[in-house]
């Protein structure tokens, strides 16, 4: 669930200014995606350096394309 009243940054922003953060994310993601043999929208913040997931679902179908969006 985003609120909206953050924009959303693209992935690639996260990966440049906290590298650490990005890859722990990606290896959750794919743990997730491994269990649930699915791929999984992942809602996530980081706070104080520190990566939480706040929840995850199957993602809907839309051609396999991937959207993971971040609170700031």
């Amino acid at each position: 669930m985003v609120a909206g009243i953050r924009t959303p940054q693209p992935i690639a922003a996260l990966k440049g200014s906290m590298p650490k953060i990005y890859d722990e994310l990606v290896t959750i993601k794919e743990r997730l995606e491994r269990h649930y043999r699915d791929m999984q929208d992942i809602e996530f913040t980081v706070q104080e350096g520190r990566l939480f997931i706040l929840q995850t679902a199957r993602a809907s179908g839309r051609g396999g394309a991937v959207r993971i969006a971040s609170r700031w």
